[in-house]
């Protein structure tokens, strides 16, 4: 039951629409062609005012979320320093994984892609400043409340509390990032005090990010990575290993621009621990998913966590059907789309890091055909599946599954739109009202600069 309230909580938080209504009709999605000035000014407009944001913690009946705004990065640190924020008793797990932070440095970063504004890099920049407050003033609220009270003092090194709380670091890896690439690019202006900002940005994230590591404590034998990172590799869930391999990624490939741009190589152990780490968590997750093809379409079916047991029965002893395995727990789609998101960033970066085509087109081929084309009825209406179902584990499991049902599509597949063209016309047969508008439809701007990437490869 926890699972299920958990899943219908994430849902909402992180596909609560912001901004205009974009009819899904008018929905601009042809990939090969650029997206407009206009679109995309209308979008900073909107963003300057903090529409298309999230308002520090998911709060609905909040007066800022009934007005449908955020908070910007402009107005960030006037809002922290009042102390109220992010307000104690609201914080929850999801707050820091889903919730406001990673939501918006992931739009200033989606909108510096699609734009090339350093507006959206000064935004992201003024979030690192905010979080770097937090850790030296408030760094106990960065630890759930629920948890902090049964720990009782709460020290800045145990930062972050989780695999998935490294999203706390999301605004250093992706405005570091940013400011280093564009350091390398001809005819670009970044100043001296913007690269040691960016130098600093990823000093903070490595400082934290080696408590989820801890490379002195010996290697694991099969990994071949610090034993504290195999473990979080096989024993966490995949919606949060996503989140820890996106962050060391980013953080590797911004440390390679940093080397290239002092002319140094004093970054290169760093570089080759989180890029053998990420590979290292890639190659296990095609190893325990369910990596295949049907009639030449290639499919990823995974269970919720690495580590989840199969479900054998009289028929199927062994928890498998024709070598493929009948998840327990398969995978949610509201846990999904972290996933999805993580595992194209990661690609993005570069296939240095184990995230290939093969595997993103397995991934959309599997939302599409097993989530949006596998409607159940739930009522008095049809609804997509809300969970990822294999066929194995459909027969396996001996009768339909009833976990609840899907309440809204899982918007980051349409960032996919390049590895299967089908997901956006799938997509907008579920969309209803304003389900694809304001942020949610840059998910589908988005997949034109992704799919420019892929062109070019």
């Amino acid at each position: 039951m926890n699972r299920i309230i958990f899943c219908l909580f994430v849902l909402a938080l992180v596909l609560v629409p912001f901004g205009k209504v974009q009819a899904a009709g008018d929905l601009d999605i042809k990939l090969d062609e650029p997206v407009s000035p206009e679109v995309l000014s209308e979008f900073k407009k909107q963003m300057q005012q903090g529409y298309n944001l999230q308002y520090f913690v998911f709060d609905p009946k909040h007066t800022r979320y009934l007005q449908k705004h955020g908070t910007s990065g402009d107005e960030l640190m006037e809002k922290i320093a009042e102390g109220g924020f992010p307000a104690d008793e609201k914080c929850l797990h999801v707050d820091y994984i889903y919730g406001w932070f990673w939501q918006n440095c992931k739009r200033y970063y989606v909108m510096y892609r699609l734009s090339g504004d350093t507006y959206y890099i000064e935004q992201l920049t003024k979030y690192v400043e905010a979080m770097d407050w937090i850790l030296a003033k408030r760094a106990h609220i960065l630890y759930p409340r629920e948890r902090r009270a049964k720990l009782g003092k709460v020290t800045v090194d145990m930062i972050p509390w989780e695999p998935a709380a490294a999203s706390n670091f999301t605004a250093h890896v992706y405005a570091g990032r940013l400011v280093l690439e564009r350091a390398r690019q001809p005819g670009a202006v970044v100043s001296r005090d913007q690269i040691q900002q960016a130098r600093k940005n990823l000093a903070t994230t490595i400082r934290y990010m080696e408590s989820l590591i801890q490379r002195n404590k010996g290697l694991d034998s099969e990994m071949k990575v610090p034993a504290e990172a195999a473990r979080i590799i096989r024993e966490i869930p995949w919606n949060q290993n996503m989140m820890y391999f996106a962050m060391l990624a980013g953080t590797a490939a911004a440390l390679e621009d940093l080397q290239k741009v002092e002319r140094t190589s004093r970054y290169q152990e760093t570089i080759e621990l989180y890029t053998g780490i990420v590979i290292a968590g890639i190659r296990y997750f095609n190893k325990v998913s369910d990596v295949t093809e049907l009639e030449g379409r290639p499919y990823v079916f995974h269970s919720h966590t690495p580590k989840d047991p199969l479900m054998p029965s009289k028929d199927y002893p062994d928890g498998r059907i024709d070598g493929h395995p009948i998840f327990r727990y398969p995978e949610d789609v509201p846990h999904s789309q972290s996933t999805a998101w993580n595992l194209l960033f990661i690609w993005e970066l570069g296939e240095r890091f184990g995230v290939t085509d093969d595997l993103l087109t397995g991934v959309v081929n599997t939302h599409v055909d097993y989530v949006l084309k596998q409607p159940r009825r739930f009522e008095d209406r049809t609804v997509p599946r809300n969970h990822i179902i294999s066929p194995w584990t459909e027969r396996g499991r001996r009768k339909s599954h009833t976990w609840g049902p899907i309440r809204r599509i899982g918007l980051p597949y349409i960032c996919y739109a390049t590895f299967n063209s089908e997901v956006i016309a799938e997509m907008q047969r579920w969309a209803k009202g304003d389900a694809i508008s304001g942020f949610n439809r840059l998910f589908v701007l988005y997949g034109k600069h992704i799919h420019r990437v892929r062109s070019k490869r």
